[in-house]
This record gives C-alpha cells, structure tokens and sequence, in this order.
C-alpha cells in the first residue's frame, strides 16, 4: 500500500495521472446517491460497482462506460466473472488502456482485485523491482543512516517491528528506550528524546500518528540541528513506527 501511494504521488507530479483519476481511484463512487444515478441495467451490477462506474464515467477515458455496459451487459458479465478479470480482455476496448486506467476499471468492478492490478501499475512506471516483495534488513538499514535522519517503519496488522528494533539495538550494544504515542505522551517523549541526543542512546516512538503535532515539533528540532544550532551524540539514533494513512495528504 506503501509503495502504491508513493507511485500515485510521483505520477501526480509527473502529470502522468490527473488529480481527478487519483480522487476516483481513492474515493470510487462512495459519495454518489444511487437514487440520483442512471438505473441500472441488470440485477448481477452490485449497487456499489454501478455507484463506481457513475462516477468513473466522469473521467475523460471513461465518459461513456455507462452506455457501453448499459449496451453490452452480457460481455462485462462474462469478463467479471472470471477468477482474474485482471489478467482477461476487458471489454469495449477497454484492454489497450494504460495500466494505471486499466488499474480505475479493476478498482470500480472488482475491488478484490485492486492489489493484484496495482503491482502491474507499479511495474510500469517505477521498475519491476518496486513491485516484489522486500524484507527489510535492520542492520543495514541502521549501517547506512546517520543521527539526523529518523527511520520510520510503518505499521500493518500483525506486523510490528519494535521487537527487530530493540534485538538490533542488544546485538550492537546500543542502549534503547521506547515510548508508545498518545495523548500527555509529548512531555516524557521530550525529555528521553533529549537524554538520547546528549548521550546517545537510540530513541523509538511508536504509534507516531497519534502525535502528528510532536512529530512536526520532533522535524523542527532536527531541522536546526541540521542548521548547526546545538549539537548531537553521534551513536543516537531515532526509531519511528506509524500507520502509513496519516502521512499522506489526499
């Protein structure tokens, strides 16, 4: 999901992708009211999937997808009820579209689908690499960091690195503290955040989305130190764990 964001945003930049297609892949048709949509024009359409489609067709690709599947039901059935409708001929001619559009149809018809799409869309405009799998090696992740620069590691259910983090920390005979994000925790987050930088132990923040504020305050005080304004222990190290979501400004 991480690496799917990032994609979007470099193709925003790039112009690749409009604003518009990246709200529709985001958002779908959840705002739309099925009273106020074109009826649809077979029972086996999902009130969702149509809602999706609705609001797809307001995308320049797509502006008249509602008339072909309203004209040529049988065939986007047929396609929809393969196992992988991802790896079919998409109807109307739909099939010679880039994979990032390609990705808008999986996402309005077949949201099950989406993350096996995406890995092609990743494929394509970043390299076949960025699309696989990787299993992060702490030890060189830490060799080739450096005081200033946090090492964020996001979270996922049943996924948390912490236990990695201070098992590197033993191995290397480094001293770490932890503290767990929340409401009140900025006061002692401060104070071992400052014991760490005078005496260079490794300091880790977990669950930093629930202190975006700190956070912001944490990038502050880096970026004067980068400045040259005060000083830092060089075995200290900042460790931060975060859900990926808040990070990223729709």
């Amino acid at each position: 999901m991480f690496v799917l964001l990032m994609c979007l945003k470099i193709d925003l930049e790039r112009e690749v992708i409009t604003h518009d297609e990246f709200e529709n892949f985001i958002k779908g048709g959840a705002a739309l009211d099925l009273n106020a949509c074109p009826s649809k024009p077979a029972k086996w359409i999902t009130d969702m999937t149509w809602l999706n489609l609705v609001e797809l067709s307001k995308l320049r690709h797509f502006q008249y997808i509602i008339q072909q599947v309203t004209d040529n039901d049988k065939h986007w059935k047929t396609w929809y009820d393969k196992d992988a409708p991802e790896e079919s001929v998409i109807p109307d001619g739909y099939n010679s579209l880039d994979t990032f559009r390609k990705l808008l149809i999986i996402r309005a018809w077949c949201p099950d689908r989406t993350i096996t799409q995406s890995r092609k869309y990743i494929a394509s405009s970043l390299g076949q690499r960025f699309a696989e799998p990787v299993i992060l090696n702490m030890e060189i992740l830490y060799n080739e960091s450096r005081p200033l620069s946090p090492m964020t590691c996001f979270l996922s259910i049943g996924s948390d690195p912490t236990p990695y983090i201070e098992a590197l920390a033993k191995r290397l005979e480094f001293k770490s503290k932890s503290i767990s994000m929340g409401q009140g925790q900025e006061v002692h987050a401060r104070k071992m955040l400052t014991a760490a930088m005078t005496e260079g132990f490794w300091a880790l923040l977990q669950n930093c989305h629930l202190s975006l504020d700190y956070m912001t305050e944490v990038l502050t005080q880096f970026l004067e130190l980068e400045k040259g304004i005060g000083s830092v222990h060089p075995d200290f190290r900042l460790w931060i764990t975060t859900e990926v979501h808040p990070l990223f400004s729709y």
